[in-house]
């Protein structure tokens, strides 16, 4: 009767081991969540850094356009937009395949 008590007692606790390691390992809060959440913020702060580095260009440009009027730079942004040339300039089509 001892055995029995002693192996049902020693198999409770096993299987208690068994289900606590299993959620260290795939629960909601384990070791895969973790590793998934690691490249997660690894992407993250990838995006993070580009986006900081596209508002420091985008910043740079009002700096040029705000403080003290670059004229070759507004002539520049000016012409793109609207996709003008000056008038002693020669433009080159481009016709798409």
């Amino acid at each position: 009767m001892a055995d029995q008590k002693s192996l049902a007692v020693s198999l409770g606790l096993a299987a208690g081991i068994v289900y606590l390691a299993a959620h260290a390992v795939i629960g909601e809060h384990g070791l895969v969540a973790f590793v998934g959440l690691q490249a997660q913020e690894a992407e993250l702060n990838s995006r993070l850094n580009a986006l900081t580095a596209e508002r420091a260009a985008l910043q740079a440009q009002v700096d040029r356009l705000r403080d003290t009027v670059d004229l070759d730079y507004l002539d520049e942004r000016a012409r793109l937009a609207l996709g003008a040339a000056g008038e002693n300039e020669i433009v080159f089509a481009h016709a798409s395949p």
